[in-house]
């Protein structure tokens, strides 16, 4: 997967993972090139003054001669969120987290599961905090919201997610990621996401935003 990085010294590493990019290019017509036209994440990352890596997803930035590696155009589909998919984050984030100490994973739109589920997976204290911007924190509850149909994700460990500080920012006029998935997700953890929420460990806060625009002035760190 293509990547970036930009910033010296002992600063924190801030890793900005994309957004599924054009990887559709309508309901059910499947993209050639997943290349995001508008990359929210990329923007951030430019951003960010500090120490920061980002992460494109699976095919984007890919040159036409070289697209014959992302034939399994499942890979940035219906397959995006998949175990694979996920370990392929693992194994660049735990480099990363043995060179530099514990990560903030900052997720855009389909990359917010990326780095619930990367998260999920990485050793305890690895990841300090979770942030998540016009995030799709479950994709079968905006599916089906959309009456989409399911897709095969990598399962999330709540016992270890409820342990992150996260912080999410939702887009008041945001169509795609309705603002109400944040109580599905919270019910998800159970009692646990719920006292997370109480103690202030997850939180929500909301931007005069749609799901593409508005996200320019934001600064993570």
């Amino acid at each position: 997967m293509a990547m970036a990085r930009h910033g010296v010294g002992e600063e924190p590493l801030y890793i900005y993972i994309e957004g599924d990019g054009r990887a559709y290019l309508s309901r059910s017509q499947v993209s050639a090139d997943p290349t995001p036209q508008n990359p929210v994440a990329l923007r951030l990352a430019q951003a960010d003054g500090g120490n920061a890596l980002y992460m494109a997803r699976p095919c984007q930035y890919v040159d036409a001669p070289k697209r014959r590696e992302c034939k399994d155009r499942k890979l940035y589909t219906s397959g995006r969120w998949t175990v694979p998919v996920v370990d392929a984050y693992v194994d660049i984030l735990s480099k990363e987290y043995a060179e530099h100490g514990p990560l903030t994973l900052v997720g855009y739109s389909g990359g917010a599961y990326i780095a619930l589920a990367a998260a999920s997976r990485l050793p305890e204290g690895a990841v300090a905090r979770i942030v998540t911007v016009a995030g799709n924190l479950l994709p079968n509850e905006v599916f089906t919201h959309h009456k989409v149909s399911k897709v095969e994700v990598a399962p999330l460990d709540w016992g270890k997610l409820t342990r992150i500080d996260q912080l999410h920012y939702v887009g008041s006029d945001d169509a795609v990621i309705p603002t109400g998935l944040r109580h599905a997700y919270v019910a998800a953890a159970g009692k646990a996401g719920a006292e997370a929420v109480r103690t202030g460990l997850w939180r929500w806060v909301e931007v005069g935003a749609t799901h593409g625009k508005g996200w320019d002035g934001l600064r993570l760190r």
